[in-house]
């Protein structure tokens, strides 16, 4: 359970992080110097993480309250998942996940060799 766990919440701070990142990435394209970049992100998640709090909503239940139908927030959404967004986030934090396993494994392998006398 423990490496399910740290799958989305010990790496998930990272993922945030990367999302973030991007989201910084993109709005230079729209003219916005550094500085303003970091803020209007660190912004938007912060009001978005204020009022799902505050509110106890879902998280389906903010995108619903957003993404207005036939506004730009829908469309960016649908052309997310037109791309496969979820897909692609899913099958790379299963990445990490056979990475953990394989971790996991090879720490088994090790400590029966040092219980058995088998490590020099």
């Amino acid at each position: 359970m423990l490496d399910r766990l740290g799958m989305i919440s010990g790496c998930g701070t990272g993922y945030v992080g990367y999302f973030m990142n991007n989201m910084e990435k993109a709005a230079k394209f729209y003219g916005f110097n550094r500085e303003k970049r970091k803020q209007i992100v660190l912004t938007t998640f912060e009001g978005a993480i204020r009022h799902l709090l505050e509110t106890g909503i879902s998280f389906e239940k903010l995108v619903e309250e957003v993404a207005t139908p036939g506004g730009i927030t829908q469309k960016v959404i649908k052309n997310l998942e037109k791309k496969r967004y979820f897909a692609t986030l899913k099958a790379s934090i299963d990445q990490g996940y056979y990475k953990v396993q394989k971790i996991a494994r090879n720490l088994e392998r090790a400590e029966k060799a040092v219980i058995s006398g088998k490590l020099y």
